[in-house]
């Protein structure tokens, strides 16, 4: 299971770091400690330097480099 963060999800967890203390993130933060068949990836916990650059201006999608840098860490993960 992969979180993907919109841009004010990462200014909002640089002004409250606690937000990783929601209850779906400590709910599958948990299962993927206790489940070896589960993959849990907060894609929040992996904030790039050029964080403009990963979203597109008119509608807030990935661009090109955030679906690259996505697919980067999601790929450290894949066996």
């Amino acid at each position: 299971l992969v979180a993907i963060p919109r841009l004010n999800d990462f200014k909002k967890y640089d002004n409250n770091p606690n937000i990783n203390m929601a209850y779906w993130n400590n709910y599958f933060t948990k299962k993927d400690l206790d489940n070896n068949n589960f993959k849990f990836i907060d894609l929040l916990k992996y904030k790039p330097s050029n964080i403009e650059q990963m979203y597109l201006d008119c509608d807030g999608h990935w661009s090109p480099q955030g679906n690259l840098w996505a697919a980067q860490i999601i790929s450290n993960f894949l066996n």
